[in-house]
């Protein structure tokens, strides 16, 4: 008998490491490895129908990007947006003539741009302002600060809104809007009188697009020396 302590340890580790290990094989039945294929091949066929559909939908979906310009009448940029100059005029109902003309009035511009926009509403949230609105070759509507339209009379003679120029083009029918800052009478105000600091207005602007959408913008009036400023805050 072998006492060597050498060797009852060799002997042990190749009692233990040597002997036969059955290897873990799992499997499934065939029906269970055919599930499993049919649902992969589902999840994959959803996966496709998913991404396409997500495709189709942004390429369909009517995109209702807008842009909005100010600028008040004077500067560059009104110039660049539009040439309109409105002025304040006195008209007699038995003449049936414009009998004074005033000077220009003070006004800023709003010009909302967008492909897929019905319709605009305005508002003036101070009460400080009214609004002009094209609806056709050289006219215009008045609206009052709520943006309903309002009658310019009284019982002889009426005031009225005339345009230095009658041509107006597709987007002034229909994104143009004109703000008019108005005295404690309700009155538009002319160009050369001074405006303080006080009457700063926000004009409230509701875009309507043709999937029935409404968006909500803000244009702040501000007076500075006496001169409009207009700052649309996106």
């Amino acid at each position: 008998m072998n006492n060597n302590p050498q060797d009852k340890l060799d002997s042990m580790l190749q009692n233990y490491y040597g002997r036969e290990q059955e290897s873990f094989e799992f499997r499934g039945t065939s029906k269970k490895r055919i599930f499993l294929s049919y649902s992969s091949a589902i999840a994959a066929v959803l996966a496709i129908l998913i991404c396409a559909g997500l495709l189709i939908y942004t390429c369909i979906e009517p995109k209702n990007d807008f842009a909005i310009n100010v600028a008040a009448q004077g500067t560059d940029e009104y110039t660049n947006l539009s040439v309109k100059t409105f002025y304040k005029a006195t008209y007699d109902l038995e003449q049936v003539d414009i009998i004074d003309q005033s000077n220009m009035l003070t006004a800023g511009i709003i010009v909302v741009e967008g492909k897929t926009i019905s319709d605009l509403k305005v508002k003036s949230l101070n009460r400080e302002g009214e609004f002009l609105v094209p609806y056709d070759k050289g006219h215009f509507l008045y609206l009052d600060s709520d943006g309903n339209i309002k009658p310019f009379y009284n019982t002889d003679t009426r005031i009225v809104l005339i345009c230095s120029d009658d041509n107006l083009t597709e987007n002034e029918k229909t994104s143009s809007v004109w703000y008019v800052p108005v005295d404690e009478n309700g009155k538009p105000i002319s160009n050369n009188e001074y405006i303080s600091e006080d009457k700063e207005d926000i004009v409230e602007i509701q875009i309507y697009f043709e999937d029935g959408s409404v968006s909500t913008s803000y244009i702040h009036i501000s007076y500075i020396d006496g001169k409009m400023h207009l700052k649309y805050e996106r």
